[in-house]
């Protein structure tokens, strides 16, 4: 096989083969589930808010929406850089699936309680200036003042819910089948490659996800995995052309949808932290391990959630420290040695390019042994 083409973990600035044909081979031989991926966590959330103005208004509501993004590179420039997985947040707007960091329950409650808070501060202060001592009054111009001073996409978040767009914090919002076609032009285009696909679906209508991964033309390439059978090797499923797979997290009938039920499947660290210190706490302190009835799967998967979150987003200053490879190898080794385990399948990572030194690849090619 030509060595030109761009492996799962090899990132190089040149055309040069960075692996021997012996330890392409050797890898090619492995399971599917004996190989490490790069994941790139909300693949689809790579621009920057347009919210930035709030910070000067509200500190607790700018970090809840200044920080939308997770990666610093759309999907394409994701997969040429040697990401080989994505997550991607799915939900309905204007009557089509979009992937987009989208506003669900929990973004309204954030945004709820910010407001609120900024709410009760500015009541204060008009009853200190203005001496009113009517509360509805008081409630009513704090309200006025606030509704005045948002972005009206935020405003209504709070004031108008039902007005509210899922993508309209996120400018990187896309149609889904617009991002699907983009993992198949990289498929088209590398035909010795395989990308899964992690479907977090806010919009559970599994005919439609269907439909929108036909209009992409990656229909033909998915593969779907039996319950307790061995995961093909990575060559029998190039060879099958069977190179993407996808996992969607509520539970569909294979025979009628081409997707794998994650929670068959799968199994991942816990996520939601503040700071590398906290990250790196994790597996050392009430380790939270796979439950026995996982272990007991036969084809099981294990995703290592690693990233620090700021508001909805990500946080690219502390994907610098987190990102280095030697503490992704810390954690994982942290989780194999708390809870038995062998190599995670995927590690989640944000802003995957970050440091510049290529650390998040560095490690995958280390858990892949090369």
């Amino acid at each position: 096989m030509n060595l030109q083409t761009r492996i799962f973990w090899c990132v190089i600035a040149s055309a040069q083969p960075c692996i021997t044909q012996s330890m392409y081979n050797a890898i090619l031989d492995r399971r599917y589930d004996e190989v490490t991926f790069a994941c790139a966590h909300n693949a689809q959330s790579y621009k920057e808010s347009e919210f930035k103005d709030v910070s000067t208004l509200s500190t607790s509501l700018a970090q809840t929406l200044i920080s939308v993004r997770n990666q610093s590179e759309d999907i394409s420039k994701q997969l040429e850089g040697g990401i080989r997985a994505c997550k991607v947040p799915v939900f309905l707007q204007d009557g089509k699936l979009v992937a987009c960091h989208g506003i669900n329950k929990y973004v309204i409650r954030d945004v709820k309680n910010a407001v609120d808070s900024w709410i009760e501060t500015a009541k204060k202060d008009i009853k200190k200036t203005l001496h009113i001592a009517l509360p509805a009054i008081v409630e009513k111009a704090a309200k006025a003042a606030i509704k005045k001073l948002l972005p009206e996409k935020i405003a209504n978040i709070y004031f108008n819910p039902d007005k509210v767009k899922a993508g309209d914090l996120d400018p990187s919002t896309i149609e889904l089948s617009r991002f699907l076609a983009k993992i198949h032009t990289f498929i088209e285009n590398n035909p010795h490659e395989i990308v899964t696909i992690f479907l977090e679906v806010w919009h559970k209508d599994p005919a439609m996800i269907k439909n929108t991964f036909t209009a992409s033309g990656l229909t033909p390439y998915l593969y779907v995995q039996p319950i307790d059978t061995p995961w093909p090797t990575l060559h029998t499923m190039i060879s099958q052309n069977k190179r993407v797979v996808v996992f969607i997290d509520i539970t569909v009938d294979t025979n009628s949808y081409p997707f794998n039920t994650y929670s068959q499947f799968a199994w991942s660290s816990p996520y939601n932290f503040s700071s590398v210190e906290k990250l790196n706490q994790d597996a050392t302190t009430n380790t939270k391990c796979p439950t026995p009835q996982w272990k007991n799967i036969k084809n099981g998967i294990w995703i290592l959630q690693h990233f620090v979150t700021m508001g909805t987003g990500g946080n690219r200053e502390q994907a610098e420290h987190a990102n280095k490879k030697e503490t992704i190898l810390n954690r994982v080794n942290r989780y194999k040695q708390a809870c038995d385990l062998k190599n995670p399948q995927f590690i989640w990572v944000d802003f995957y390019n970050t440091p510049k030194n290529n650390g998040v690849i560095d490690a995958i090619k280390a858990l892949n042994g090369i």
